[in-house]
């Protein structure tokens, strides 16, 4: 029975410690209230790139998958023929739905940002002006030719849409740093009160 009071005493001290604990988080967060809007603004403006939508491509391509049956150059040769009819005038998406690897939709990726394709892909598909057609290419999923549909520049989210994550994490800053103060003021006062 002694050995049950002496833990049970122990879970209420543990107890108690928590919620003095959460009080005290909670009075430092009182104490911190609101940000101020021109610090809002600052922040905002600081990290801008943080709250931004990245540039996004709309691409479409013809993709020939590596085939051990055909050597690379022959496939390679085949893609050249398809962008020559490109630069003849016939339609991308048509040739992209009868020739690809994938067809379908004329070969239309959709919208991607930077970081969603292969590297090899996205460097020759970002650096295509709108509307223009790449060259036969050559990614680890064969050979290709892209042409960009659309792009969409990065553009920063306006405040208004990301002001409570910025009011949240200001917030959190200012708790961590009275809180910090708090334990430095804590513990200059056990180092007074041991001498």
């Amino acid at each position: 029975m002694a050995g049950g009071d002496a833990e049970r005493q122990k879970l209420c001290r543990e107890a108690a410690e928590q919620i003095r604990s959460e009080k005290l988080l909670e009075q430092i967060g009182k104490a911190v209230g609101e940000p101020k809007e021109k610090d809002i603004r600052r922040y905002y403006q600081r990290n801008i790139e943080r709250f931004s939508v990245p540039e996004m491509v709309r691409a479409a391509h013809i993709v020939k998958h590596p085939d051990p049956q055909v050597p690379s150059e022959q496939q390679k040769q085949q893609m050249d023929e398809l962008l020559g009819r490109i630069e003849n005038g016939e339609d991308f998406a048509v040739l992209a739905d009868e020739h690809s690897a994938c067809p379908g939709n004329g070969g239309d990726l959709g919208y991607f940002s930077r970081g969603q394709m292969v590297p090899s892909f996205e460097q020759v598909v970002f650096d295509l002006p709108s509307g223009q057609t790449s060259g036969v290419f050559s990614t680890e999923f064969g050979w290709h030719i892209a042409k960009v549909l659309d792009r969409k520049p990065a553009m920063p989210c306006p405040l208004e849409q990301v002001r409570q994550v910025i009011v949240n994490e200001l917030t959190q800053q200012a708790r961590d740093k009275a809180l910090e103060r708090f334990l430095d003021a804590e513990r200059q006062k056990a180092v007074v009160e041991e001498r």
